[in-house]
């Protein structure tokens, strides 16, 4: 088990503020954030590359704070691969072990490169590499020195798709135990510690997910907890969920259909009409709405839709499944996802007025 333990790092302009961590035997946790947001310095503290200005690195209930770098058995691949330039993909791979260890595990290194297809690759220098096959380099030469956990700085930036696919698998088996390095690893899980701005990488490879917003832990959880329920407008925008809105219920005793004040910067009073929450407090409530529930019309809409803005487009851009509107309703911001025949149809422009509606069953509360 790799814990953190009020973690604390301050350089000019920014700090890594009381960061808790605790990742169990076997996991594949990934720390998710901004550039910027101290999620690769994590790493660094818990390789050794970096001291924590307070706080403690504990690895299996042994403190290895202070513990030398080369003492603490872990696994860095670097978001560079940093291969030398000057070996060939086989004495980069060995470059990790000593003398002996190179005779003694050559069978082993021959297994793993097989697994990872780069044994045909064994003479070729890096630069001949492409990044897939540099990244499957990095990958064995780290695993080589039997790590007893994988620390993975943006492994999948600048891939192309395919890549970003191949190694994604190959990561899963390496967590799983089905990739290994000697037979006393053979289906053993890998503890692995992922670094990345992605949130679709993060939801497809983690058991457990940590969201670093500038140096701080603002959430932590499951996938599917984190991304159905951000806790924050920072957290559902950086994950792609644009209608995420705060605000206070108003009680009805008469209706299913309670009154949400959304809190405005603007201080502009705007009301949506919600279902009713299962426990009703007077805290703070956060839902959201997925713009592909939100309808555009340029006339009036005339439907059981609750919900009706009258609006100034801000932004059109193309998505995958369609055309992404920003709407302006009131100094607010509203998203909705439409057909691209939609689109042409109503000719939709900037600046143009449109009326923006959903149904109060289309709220999700966060």
């Amino acid at each position: 088990m790799i814990r953190l333990e009020a973690i604390n790092k301050k350089f000019t302009g920014f700090a890594l503020k009381d960061v808790n961590i605790e990742v169990s035997n076997g996991e594949y946790y990934v720390l998710l954030g901004r550039s910027g947001s101290g999620k690769s310095l994590i790493l660094e503290i818990i390789a050794g590359l970096q001291k924590p200005s307070s706080g403690k690195v504990i690895i299996n209930g042994r403190d290895i704070t202070s513990l030398p770098i080369h003492k603490r058995r872990i696994g860095f691949v670097f978001q560079n691969q940093s291969l030398f330039p000057h070996m060939t993909v086989r004495e980069n791979i060995k470059f990790a072990l000593n003398s002996k260890e190179r005779i003694l595990q050559q069978s082993n290194i021959d297994n793993l490169s097989d697994f990872l297809n780069i044994l045909h690759l064994m003479e070729r220098f890096p630069l001949s590499l492409s990044l897939g096959e540099s990244h499957r380099v990095a990958l064995v030469r780290t695993l080589v020195t039997n790590p007893s956990c994988l620390l993975l700085d943006e492994p999948l930036s600048s891939l192309d798709a395919q890549s970003k696919y191949e190694i994604r698998s190959l990561l899963r088996k390496i967590n799983q135990g089905i990739v290994y390095f000697g037979e006393s690893n053979k289906n053993k899980p890998m503890t692995v510690i992922h670094v990345t701005h992605d949130y679709e990488e993060a939801l497809a490879l983690s058991t457990r997910i940590s969201v670093i917003e500038e140096g701080l832990i603002t959430q932590e959880g499951k996938p599917q907890e984190v991304f159905r329920h951000p806790k924050s407008s920072f957290i559902a925008k950086f994950i792609g969920i644009k209608n995420f809105y705060r605000g206070h219920i108003s009680k009805s005793d008469d209706s299913d259909i309670c009154k949400f004040e959304v809190i405005n910067e603007d201080e502009n009073y705007l009301y949506f009409s919600v279902p009713k929450p299962e426990i009703f407090t007077q805290e703070e409530y956060s839902l959201t709405i997925r713009s592909e529930d939100v309808i555009l019309s340029l006339d009036k809409i005339e439907s059981s839709v609750r919900n009706i803005f009258h609006g100034v487009i801000t932004d059109i851009e193309n998505a995958v499944n369609g055309v992404e509107i920003t709407v302006d309703i009131g100094g607010l911001d509203i998203s909705s996802l439409i057909t691209y025949g939609s689109f042409k149809k109503m000719n939709l422009q900037l600046k143009q007025t449109v009326y923006a509606g959903f149904k109060a069953s289309a709220v999700r509360f966060a």
